[in-house]
């Protein structure tokens, strides 16, 4: 099998590599029922979807970056800090609580 991705295998293939890998593991040690791994697998590895998407608009004033919400958006009360996680950068955006 040539070496791939794990994104670029296809489910056949990817369950065969972790069949065989179970099969390998645990071939001295019992077995591990098939179910429980991959359920296992997917809570690990399980990705979450944002909801909905809002598109902020940026302006530039000084050394400050200001985010605003188009025209007519509703942002709910609750929400007091956004952290948007790049590779290897942290970036958390605290809303203003003063009104303007």
């Amino acid at each position: 099998m040539p070496n791939k991705l794990i994104t670029e295998m296809s489910t056949e293939s990817f369950d065969a590599l972790i069949d065989a890998y179970i099969e390998r593991e645990t071939r001295d040690t019992g077995e591990l029922p098939a179910p429980l791994f991959y359920h296992a697998l997917r809570e690990v590895f399980q990705v979450e979807q944002p909801g909905q998407f809002l598109t902020m608009e940026t302006t530039v004033a000084g050394d400050r970056l200001i985010l605003s919400a188009p025209p007519r958006t509703v942002l709910p009360d609750n929400i007091r800090e956004v952290e948007v996680n790049l590779p290897g950068v942290r970036v958390v955006v605290s809303r203003d609580t003063l009104a303007a």
